[in-house]
Parts: C-alpha cells; sequence; structure tokens
C-alpha cells in the first residue's frame, strides 16, 4: 500500500527549490564535522583543526567566483585528536564539541576560542545532543536555556547550562545498547541504537519504538515543532514527543545518511545527492547532485541556508526566491506548499497578506474544478471573496453581462446531474453563511477573486445583498422550490425585483410572485395578478378569490384606495366573503376608516350596508350615532319596502337586492337572555318580520341612535304598514 501511495511522487515535475553552490573544495584537511549560524560556517577536522568562515551570499545566480568566503578564524590546535561534532550556541557565544571522547565548551568570542570548560563525567562520550529554548524573565528580558545531553556507553547524562558551565540535571538514563543518533525535544530524548528506536522522558520514562531495517546506522533528526524524523529502510518516520508516529511518511530514492529540516522543506542526504521533500503535500522536489556527502547542517536562526561537506568539499544550498519559487508550485497546483512557502517572505505584511490570499483563492477555484465544491465553498468564505465571483463559476446564475467580466484561471467545468446538485448545495450553503454574516456586519466583502488581477467586483452590502438573494432564489428553483416563499417574505429580502419577476414569470411561481411584489410594496401589481389568476380558471393556484380577500386584509388604512378599488370584483361575485375584507377580525381591517367603507357600500354595493353596520355596531361595538342611525334608517327602509312588496310581484324584487344578513354574532347577541324580545333566525319567520325583530331589537338595546332623526325616514302613510307594536323612545 506504501509503495502505491509513493509510486506518484517521482510524476511530479520537480522545480529548483535551492541554488547549490561550492564555497570551498579541494580543502588539504579532512572535514569530520560542520555547524553554522549568522553568516559563519564552522568546520572541525580530523586533524584537529577548528575553522570558522565568513560566507556571504551575493545573490541567486551569480557565478560561484562571486561568492564571498573568507576563513575569520582558525586554531589548529583545538584539539589533538578529530572534531566529531560541533554545536554553536550564537545566544551564549558558546562552541560545544566533542573530540576524544570528551565534550568541551570554547569561548566563540576569542580569537583562538579558548576553552571554557569540560563536561563533568563526559569521558567516552560518543555524540551529544542540545535542547535550547527561550524563556521570558519576570523583568520581561529573553533568555536561552540550554541543555545537553551526552551519550557514554549505554547510558545518557544530562546537564543544563549555568555559570558558564553545565551542571548535572539529573540521574543517567540507562540503555540496552550503545547509542548512534540522540535529539532532545522538550522533555523527550529519542535514542537510536543498533536495529531500534527507543523514547526516553527526562523523568525516566523509556518507549521502544520501531525497528530501523535495513540502514547500517540508525539516524534520528529533530523538527521545529517538537516531532523527530528517524529513518527506517528509505523512508522517514515522523515520531510525536509522546512516542506516537504519524501518518505522513517521506519516501526517498535511497536510504539518507542524515536528513535536515528547512521548513517547509526536508533535505536528505543520499549516497551521491541531495534529496528535498516538501511538507504537506510529501513529494519530492528536487533533486541535487553532491557526491559523498557525509555531514549537512542548516543555520541555526535563519531559514533558507544549508551547508553540505564531503570529506574536502562545502556547498552551500540557498532558497530560491519564494517569488520565483511560487509561479511554478501553482502551475504544478501544490498550493499548500506555495502558502507555506509565501508567509516565509520577506515581503511587507501587507504584501504577504494579499499574495497569501491570492495563493488560497486560486486553490479554492481548483477545489472547485475538481468538484471538491464544500473545500472550495469553505475556503472562499474564509478568505471573504467576492460572492459574485463565487456565483459566476456556476452557468445562468448572474447576468451574462457582468459575469462575462469575470476571468478565472481557467476554463469553468460543466456541471450537469449530480455534480451541479451537489454545487448548488454547497453554494446554497455559502450563500446563507454569508449572507448572516452580512446582516450583522456593514462592511463589504472584498477579498481575493479566483478571477485575473483586476477583475472588479461588487463593492457595496446592498449590492452584495441584492445578489446573493437573487442567486439563492435561482438555486431553490433548481433545488427545492419550497424554499422560494419563505425567502421572498424575509422582511429584509434583497432579491433584484425585475430579475426576481422575470425567473418567477418563466417557471410560472406566480404565488412567490405575489409574495414578491408584497415584499416590495408593489400591492397594484399583486393585487391585477389575483385578479387575473382567479377570473381565469379556478383550478389554477391562485385561483381562489379568497386570497384577494386575504390580501386586501393586510393591507391597513394606508392603502384605501386600493381596497376599494380591488374589493369591488370579489363583492360583485362573492358578496358574502367579499364583505369580509371590511369585517374580518384583524386589527388592519377594525382599524379602516368605516365611514369611508360605509359610503363606499351605499354607492355600489348598498346590499351589503346593513351587514356590514350590524358588524360594525353589534361585533365592534361602534357607539358612532351616525352608524346607529344608518342601521336604523336602513331597517325602516327594508321593513317598508318589504310590506309594500307583499303585494303581488313586488317582493321578489328586492329580496336579491337585499339580503337578510347571516351574521352569527347578531344572532347570539338577539337571542340573549338581556334582550327585550329574543329574535329567531330568518328561517323561521319571514322577511319582515325578521327585519321588525331586528329594528326593534336595536330600538331596545341602542343608546346612540337620534331617534328624531330616524323618525324623519318613516313615510307618512306607511305607519300602519309597518305595524311596530312596539314605542319609539
Amino acid at each position: 500500500k506504501i509503495e502505491r501511495v509513493f509510486s506518484k511522487i517521482y510524476e511530479v515535475k520537480m522545480h529548483e527549490a535551492y541554488e547549490c553552490k561550492t564555497v570551498l573544495q579541494k580543502l588539504p584537511l579532512h572535514i569530520e564535522s560542520i555547524d553554522a549560524y549568522d553568516e559563519k560556517l564552522v568546520v572541525g577536522t580530523r586533524q584537529g583543526n577548528l575553522l570558522i568562515y565568513e560566507v556571504k551570499s551575493n545573490g541567486i545566480g551569480l557565478e560561484e567566483s562571486d561568492s564571498s568566503v573568507q576563513l575569520v578564524k582558525s586554531n589548529k590546535f583545538f584539539s589533538k585528536k578529530p572534531i566529531i561534532q560541533v554545536k554553536v550556541v550564537p545566544e551564549q557565544e558558546i562552541l560545544i564539541s566533542l573530540s576524544d571522547g570528551v565534550v568541551n565548551v570554547h569561548d566563540l568570542g576569542g580569537a583562538s576560542m579558548p576553552l571554557i570548560s569540560s563536561v563533568k563525567n563526559s569521558k567516552g562520550a560518543l555524540v551529544f545532543s542540545t535542547n535550547i529554548n527561550t524563556e521570558i524573565s519576570l523583568t520581561g528580558e529573553k533568555a536561552a536555556v540550554i541543555r545537553l545531553v551526552v551519550a557514554v556507553k549505554r547510558k545518557l547524562q544530562l546537564y543544563y547550562w549555568k555559570s558558564r558551565e553545565f551542571k548535572e540535571l539529573g540521574p543517567e538514563l540507562l540503555l540496552p545498547d550503545t547509542p548512534r543518533s540522540i535529539e532532545w525535544n522538550d522533555e523527550s530524548i529519542c535514542v537510536g541504537i543498533r536495529g531500534e528506536y527507543l523514547l526516553l522522558r527526562t523523568n525516566g520514562d523509556k518507549k521502544e519504538l520501531f525497528f530501523t531495517g535495513r540502514i547500517p546506522e540508525p539516524t534520528v533528526s529533530s523538527l521545529s515543532d517538537g516531532r523527530f524524523v528517524l529513518s527506517k529502510d528509505d523512508m522517514s518516520i515522523f515520531v510525536g514527543p509522546d512516542g506516537i508516529s504519524f501518518e505522513e511518511k517521506v519516501k526517498w530514492k535511497e536510504p539518507p545518511s542524515s536528513v535536515v529540516e528547512d521548513s517547509p522543506y526536508l533535505v536528505g542526504v543520499l549516497p551521491d545527492s541531495l534529496e528535498v521533500h516538501s511538507f504537506e503535500p510529501w513529494i519530492q522536489i528536487q533533486s541535487v547532485e553532491a557526491i559523498k556527502v557525509k555531514h549537512l547542517c542548516s543555520v541555526t536562526g535563519k531559514r533558507g541556508v544549508l551547508f553540505a561537506a564531503s570529506p574536502s568539499q562545502i556547498w552551500r544550498l540557498t532558497s530560491i526566491p519564494v517569488h520565483v519559487q511560487l509561479p511554478a508550485l501553482m502551475s504544478e497546483k501544490l498550493f499548500g506548499l506555495a502558502t507555506k512557502l509565501a508567509t516565509m517572505s520577506d515581503e511587507p505584511p501587507e504584501v504577504l497578506k494579499n499574495q497569501i490570499q491570492r495563493i488560497q483563492s486560486i486553490q479554492a477555484f481548483d477545489f472547485f474544478c475538481q468538484r471538491n465544491f464544500k473545500d472550495a465553498m469553505t475556503l472562499f468564505l474564509q478568505l471573504e471573496t467576492d460572492p459574485s465571483h463565487v456565483i459566476g463559476l456556476y452557468p445562468d446564475l448572474l447576468p451574462e453581462s457582468y459575469r462575462s467580466k469575470i476571468q478565472y484561471p481557467e476554463e469553468l467545468p460543466f456541471l450537469q446531474g449530480k455534480d451541479l446538485e451537489n454545487a448548488l448545495a454547497a453554494l446554497i450553503e455559502y450563500l446563507t453563511e454569508i449572507r448572516r454574516s452580512l446582516q450583522g456586519n456593514v462592511k463589504s466583502l472584498s477579498g481575493p477573486s479566483p478571477g485575473s488581477e483586476g477583475t472588479h467586483g461588487v463593492k457595496t452590502k446592498k449590492q452584495l445583498l441584492q445578489i446573493i438573494d437573487t442567486t439563492l432564489l435561482k438555486c431553490y428553483l433548481k433545488t427545492n422550490d419550497a424554499l422560494i416563499a419563505s425567502l421572498l417574505r424575509l422582511k429584509d429580502n434583497y432579491c433584484h425585483l425585475e430579475e426576481t419577476e422575470q425567473v418567477l414569470i418563466r417557471y410560472s411561481k406566480w404565488g412567490e410572485l405575489v409574495i414578491l411584489y408584497q415584499n416590495k410594496g408593489l400591492h397594484r401589481k399583486a393585487l391585477e395578478l389575483l385578479k387575473e389568476q382567479a377570473l381565469k380558471s379556478p383550478d389554477l393556484p391562485l385561483g381562489n378569490h379568497m386570497r384577494t380577500v386575504s390580501y386586501l386584509q393586510q393591507l391597513g388604512c394606508e392603502n384605501l384606495d386600493l381596497i376599494l378599488e380591488f374589493s369591488d370584483w370579489v363583492l360583485c361575485a362573492h358578496p358574502s366573503e367579499g364583505l369580509k375584507i371590511f369585517t374580518e377580525d384583524v386589527q388592519e381591517v377594525e382599524y379602516l376608516p368605516r365611514g369611508k367603507i360605509l359610503d363606499y357600500l351605499m354607492r355600489l354595493h348598498p346590499h351589503l350596508v346593513l351587514p356590514y353596520l350590524e358588524h360594525v355596531i353589534y361585533s365592534w361595538e361602534d357607539t358612532s350615532t351616525l352608524f346607529h342611525n344608518k342601521l336604523a334608517i336602513g331597517y325602516i327602509d327594508r321593513i317598508t319596502r318589504l310590506a309594500i312588496g307583499n303585494q303581488p310581484g313586488f317582493l321578489s324584487d328586492f329580496v336579491g337586492l337585499s339580503p337578510i344578513p347571516d351574521s352569527e354574532e347578531f344572532k347570539s347577541m338577539c337571542s340573549s337572555p338581556s334582550s327585550v324580545t329574543s329574535l329567531t333566525s330568518a328561517s323561521d319567520s319571514s322577511p319582515l318580520i325578521e327585519y321588525k325583530r331586528r329594528f326593534q331589537f336595536l330600538i331596545e338595546t341602542s343608546s346612540y341612535c337620534s331617534w328624531e332623526a330616524v323618525l324623519t325616514h318613516i313615510p307618512k302613510d306607511g305607519i300602519s304598514q309597518i305595524q311596530i307594536s312596539i314605542a319609539i323612545p
């Protein structure tokens, strides 16, 4: 499985991450160890000489002769034996070395680097490792805390630096075999012994890790994030300070003899080359020819410079400038690596931020092209990309005149079927989140676009919300049209009127179109549509006249003219239900100006005057003398006409014009025990008797009638015909 995973590594087109130059060659001394800091290179030799060179870079792409290499310090009497290992601690200006089986500390500032002290009990030392951390004191000053582990035979000795010497830190840690390689990170020490790796804690706990495989010597390196890099066969395995291995592995062409981190790269020493790999993705980036390299080191506290050494030659590896590497990485779609590299650039913060956002924006576009829609939208959201440029990735969502102005890095994918469904679902989630954030944030989104430089997007919050809501509506039409109405009903809905209107008409979404008009305050257009649909066919979604009744009931006093205008056709076709426009027990209806409504009904729909007045007086308990008088006069008029209508052929002319109101509230009130005279329903008596009883009830209960005014409406010759057996107050 691992072979299959890594088989694709060498298919990636490699680019140059480093430029390699020879800085020293044909050295007459045999190089045994190297270390570097600032612009200094420290060289320990088999002859015991210690050399310090100043190596200055004159830029990338210059001839080797242009490099500046100068020997600044030399001590040929540094040791009588080979200098096996050197480590510089610039913070304390000391040099730690291993020679003749003893660990020594030298003054780096002195001309001849004199000896400061030897590490106690380090006789017989095989290898050492340092652990350097920076601590902040109570006064706010930074101080380097240096710890040292020395391998002596089958044990580890722990020390800490204080008062210009290393002091014992704790008891020795015992090992089952002689250590060949060690590294110290935090409180964990990783040790390579013959055939396997171990992890020890400073408290003495020990954990066996795994076998070394087919490599002659175990190699242990440490990373800046606290992990260890251990070699096994032709792979490097990453182990945390807790001893747990990570899934990520680096596969080399051959087993490396040493591995050094130079973020975001990992460089390994192979028999005839230096191999460069990247972190995430774990791929080979470059192979640099270098014969018989034995040593490799980074520059302490500095990224982008490495030194490699054979017994007689030294190379300097200098990182290719970020702006040169980025195009190659982008063309290979190594966006994660490009982002990491960009963060290490020396550009000003604002330029650096824009550069990283640009990379990630193109990465989000690539996610989209690879049908990874969810990750694409997540990244667009994180980058605060102009939503119009995200929407433009989809067909038929933006006006073509607008969409054609947006340029993308590559041709957009053709989406259909399940791909289109998944893409729209991701877009809906993205737009919903953008909409939510904009509701509480007055700023507009102006992040990077996956489009080309110079592509301008939407600038204002209102424009953004208009495009977002209109696009959501179009998405719902394609995925779940049941959600359209809820979107249009939002009080803060920003759907573009003309565009939304066209879309809804094209899809015959008449009910949703009414909601759009209503939300935008275009009540006339909504009512005209309702009337058109209702008169066209009762089988249509809006074919019920009650939709108009309900709509008119919600308009309120400020739209009285519209209410009166569009109630006419309903009152003509459905008088009983149409009257509910003016009698429904809702606040908007109850607060309508009743005098104007009464005048309207008297002029155009006189047969509905009495039912309306009965509702106003008995349901809403209106005390207006005008209404009470009008109701009384109306009763008198009905009674008179019905009495006269008892003559043959007359009654039929008026029954249809003046139907007896079927008011439950009125019947209930009339049949209450407190009534002077209980009334029966119209079905139990003749219309004439029913209106007499209603008139009688009004006389008995109303305290607001002006009876003097009412009596003037009784015909002089009609008293006997009316035959009201009551006394008017």
